[in-house]
C-alpha cells in the first residue's frame, strides 16, 4: 500500500495547530498583561473628581498620576462633545494650555512601558463647543 501526499490536508492541519498557538499565546499575553498593569499608577483607574482634578493642575509631570487615573471616568461620565467651552471650564478649570482652537490639560505619565513622555487631553472648540476629543502627547 502506498500513502499518498496530500498537501491541503498537510496545510489544514498546520493551520489548525497555528490557530491554536495563537489562541494560546494571546490567552497568556492578556493574563499577563492583567498582572503586569495591577499594581501600576498609570494603568489604575480612579473615579473623577473635579476637585481633585482641579488642585493637581500645577503638579502635573512624571509623578503625579491623579489625572491620568480620572480620565476614563471622566470621559465615561461627561458627554465632552458638545459641551460649552464655560461649561468645560467649570468642570475642568482652565485648560493647562491654550491654543487657538484646542484646550490642553495635562494629563500625566503616558500609559506604557517603553516612552516617558506626558500624556495630554486634547479639546478642539469651536464656536464656544466641544467639538472633538483625544489623548495622546502634546
Amino acid at each position: 500500500m502506498k500513502v499518498k501526499f496530500e498537501p491541503e490536508r498537510l496545510l489544514l492541519k498546520l493551520a489548525i495547530l497555528a490557530a491554536g498557538i495563537v489562541i494560546v499565546v494571546g490567552a497568556a499575553a492578556v493574563v499577563f498583561w492583567h498582572e503586569m498593569t495591577k499594581d501600576v499608577p498609570q494603568f489604575t483607574n480612579v473615579p473623577f473628581d473635579a476637585t481633585k482634578w482641579k488642585n493637581h493642575a500645577d503638579n502635573c509631570g512624571m509623578g503625579d498620576f491623579t489625572r491620568i487615573q480620572m480620565v476614563d471616568d471622566l470621559q465615561s461620565h461627561y458627554h465632552l462633545v458638545g459641551m460649552s467651552r464655560s461649561d468645560l471650564e467649570q468642570l475642568l478649570g482652565p485648560p493647562t494650555k491654550r491654543e487657538q482652537h484646542t484646550y490642553l490639560y495635562c494629563l500625566g505619565p503616558q500609559r506604557s512601558w517603553l516612552v516617558e513622555t506626558l500624556d495630554w487631553l486634547h479639546l478642539e472648540i469651536n464656536n464656544g463647543t466641544v467639538d472633538s476629543v483625544k489623548i495622546g502627547p502634546e
